[in-house]
C-alpha cells in the first residue's frame, strides 16, 4: 500500500482512503464493480496503486513487512510533500493510519494555503 486504503462498506460500497492527502471518496457500488475497475482500466491502477513508485522504493531497499506500509516525511497536502522514495518511509500500518487521521483531523478547518507549524514530540 502506499497511501491509502480501499474499504467495503457493510452496504457493500467500496471506498478510498487516501492517507497521505485525507481524501476519502467512493469509487465503486459494490466490490464486483470495483474488482471490474481494476480489471479493465490500467488507468485507475496507476492512479490508486502507483507501481512505478512502488517500484522505485522497492529498489531502495523501502520493503515494507506484513503489517507495515509507506508513510510521508512531508505529508503531499503540503507544497513540499511529494511521492517520491526520499520523502517515504516504511511505518507500522497502525501508526501511518492513526497518525494521519490526528493531522488531517488537525488541519480540516483550516483555510487553503493556511501556514502550520507540526510538533512532534515523544
Amino acid at each position: 500500500m502506499v497511501a491509502g486504503v480501499f474499504l467495503e462498506k457493510p452496504n457493500g460500497e467500496v471506498h478510498w482512503l487516501d492517507t497521505g492527502t485525507g481524501l476519502a471518496e467512493q469509487v465503486a457500488r459494490t466490490r464486483v464493480q470495483f474488482e471490474e475497475m481494476i480489471r479493465s482500466s490500467p488507468d485507475l491502477i496507476d492512479e490508486w496503486f502507483l507501481p512505478p513508485l512502488v517500484e522505485r522504493l522497492r529498489a531502495a531497499g523501502k520493503r515494507p513487512a506484513v503489517g507495515e506500509c509507506y508513510g510521508f516525511t512531508i505529508l503531499p497536502i503540503f507544497a513540499e510533500g511529494k511521492y517520491d522514495t526520499e520523502n517515504m518511509f516504511v511505518v507500522p500500518v497502525r501508526e501511518q493510519f492513526v497518525g494521519m487521521a490526528d493531522i488531517h483531523r488537525k488541519l480540516n478547518d483550516l483555510p487553503e494555503g493556511a501556514s502550520v507549524q507540526i510538533r512532534v514530540t515523544d
